[in-house]
């Protein structure tokens, strides 16, 4: 296993300052305020997913910016790990944060926070440290196999440590390229406009969400995109005007009364990334998921509009769509200023079926 090598990354976890301490999750939550609960992980959670990946302080950063509005139990803990860990906590490898954590927690918040809506207090602030390190431990032991690996073995049994691990959690550790997203979704639309069947989809799809046009659709999207990566200030809420129409849109994406319980595969935030504030504020909880409306999401909830499964979806997308239809796209697209003779898939058949 010469050929291989591992990047350790150190997850703050909930026993590193805590000890064998009992926590209870459900019962910590419940005297939380919700909404600015919300807002402090959400923040939080969008500074992560904006990070520059050079910043290789940026992890300590926020710890230390989160302790300063903590009590002084957990401010004490924090100072006595940063000068016990001084250069791990110095160090590119040392995190905080983790995605996936902080969507288990925004989820946990959404289901059982109770408290009224004033503002968090250092206690507040405490509690909430706590409950995300106790999620951190949950991605350390999922990953706990990886991390302890010692390096015996062949490239398969490694493999096999790796693989299911790295799937499992592909789609929130990676940033997809939304420019590839943006067209592989407007193509679909293409094709739905084309074809008889998806014609008809298309139609309940826009119908249910109150849209007129899937340009429409995508804007909404884009325009959203935007003025959240852009931005200067790192803030997740934001006002949006507009009429009934208009708001419908994102009111049918708010996951106010759409969460009743817990979901281990982050259901509910995929398909309701917002949360609304008030009637033309909104929250974002986590705008990766927004803009993956775009496409990956998206197909869910145009199967669910369409009264069809994922999988027959997605079956069908493949030989129907990617295969014959967007392929060629991008084929003609990167070719066309090369050659004089430019034949796809259905075109090169013909003529080998003359012969």
């Amino acid at each position: 296993m010469k050929n291989v090598e591992i990047s350790r990354q150190y997850l703050l976890a909930f026993g590193t300052l805590y000890g064998e301490e009992q926590f209870n999750l459900v019962k910590s939550l419940k005297v939380l305020p919700r909404k600015p609960a919300l807002e402090l992980i959400s923040v939080i959670l969008h500074a992560h997913n904006r990070r520059k990946r050079s910043d290789i302080r940026f992890q300590s950063t926020q710890l230390f910016s989160w302790m300063m509005q903590m009590d002084k139990t957990e401010q004490s803990l924090i100072v006595d790990f940063a000068q016990r860990e001084n250069k791990l906590t110095g160090d590119s490898s040392f995190q905080l944060l983790d995605r996936k954590a902080c969507l288990n927690l925004l989820q946990h918040i959404l289901v059982y926070c109770e408290g009224t809506n004033e503002e968090l207090k250092a206690k507040d602030h405490s509690m909430l440290f706590k409950c995300l390190l106790y999620f951190n431990t949950k991605v350390n032991a999922d990953q706990e196999s990886i991390f302890n690996w010692d390096r015996s073995g062949s490239v398969e049994q490694f493999a096999d440590y790796i693989l299911p691990i790295h799937f499992k959690n592909i789609d929130l550790s990676t940033h997809r390229d939304y420019k590839v997203q943006f067209l592989k979704v407007y193509y679909f639309f293409k094709f739905c406009e084309q074809d008889a069947k998806y014609s008809t989809y298309l139609t309940n799809f826009l119908n249910a969400l109150k849209i007129k046009t899937y340009g429409n659709y995508l804007w909404r999207v884009l325009d959203q995109m935007f003025l959240l990566t852009l931005n200067e200030e790192v803030t997740t809420k934001v006002q949006i005007a507009g009429d009934e129409q208009y708001m419908s849109f994102y009111n049918n994406l708010s996951i106010n009364s759409n969460i009743k319980e817990i979901h281990p595969d982050l259901l509910p935030l995929r398909q309701f990334p917002l949360f609304k504030l008030t009637d033309n504020q909104f929250l974002y909880l986590d705008y990766r998921l927004f803009v993956d409306k775009f496409y990956q999401s998206f197909l869910f909830d145009f199967a669910s509009q369409a009264k069809i499964s994922v999988g027959s979806l997605k079956s069908h997308m493949g030989e129907h769509f990617s295969e014959t239809i967007l392929f060629y796209k991008v084929m003609s697209n990167c070719f066309n200023k090369y050659g004089h003779t430019k034949l796809n898939g259905k075109e090169l058949k013909k003529n080998i079926e003359r012969f």
